[in-house]
């Protein structure tokens, strides 16, 4: 329970920031195909897709997979006086300040992951009708 916990209730805020924004991407998917009923199922798949994908760049990001960029950033703007010696005591001062830290990309993963399961079962039942000639 403490894992499930830790994975996915821990904050609301997360996940109203993302439903909100996957909402948004959608009504605007969706007017960009005039609210047509046959692009539902594709609107929510694009959608949850991307909520996912953005999801797994987010947990790159939190376990390190852009520390060296962020470190030569930090040395480009202080020169004179830096906070970390080295690369190496940057990354173990971020790994234990990331053992403190919420998991913020899971509202995105979980979030895009229901609406995609929503949007593979919408899909079975939405059918384009045959062509009348």
């Amino acid at each position: 329970m403490r894992l499930f916990k830790k994975l996915f209730i821990h904050s609301s805020v997360h996940y109203i920031i993302a439903s909100g924004a996957a909402l948004a991407f959608l009504t605007i998917y969706l007017a960009m195909r005039k609210f047509t009923l046959i692009f539902f199922p594709d609107a929510l798949q694009t959608t949850g897709l991307l909520f996912v994908l953005i999801g797994l760049l987010m947990l790159g990001i939190f376990y390190g997979a852009l520390d060296t960029f962020t470190y030569a950033f930090s040395t480009f703007r202080n020169r004179k006086k830096r906070k970390y010696e080295d690369l190496v005591e940057y990354v173990k001062i971020k790994e234990n300040a990331r053992k403190k830290q919420d998991l913020y990309f899971m509202p995105y993963i979980a979030t895009g992951a229901i609406i995609l399961i929503v949007g593979i079962i919408v899909g079975f039942f939405i059918k384009p009708l045959p062509k009348l000639d």
